[in-house]
């Protein structure tokens, strides 16, 4: 549980100290983005925190790379 308040209070701190200025820019790409990955990290962290098990993308991510350059 410690570990989930943290990473909530880490990420408020993210919030308030670089996404806030972002929105006030006009570009609606960059408010995808910025939303979509904190988003995604945040719910990873959390479950991570709650004791899920969360799968290593590297061994996809190897095959592939050997698989190209094989």
């Amino acid at each position: 549980m410690p570990y989930i308040i943290i990473c909530l209070v880490f990420y408020l701190f993210v919030l308030l100290l670089d996404m806030i200025p972002a929105f006030k820019e006009k570009s609606i790409r960059l408010k995808i983005i910025y939303t979509v990955v904190f988003a995604a990290t945040l719910s990873v962290n959390v479950l991570y925190g709650l004791g899920f098990h969360i799968p290593s993308p590297a061994p996809p991510i190897v095959h592939l790379i050997q698989s190209i350059f094989s």
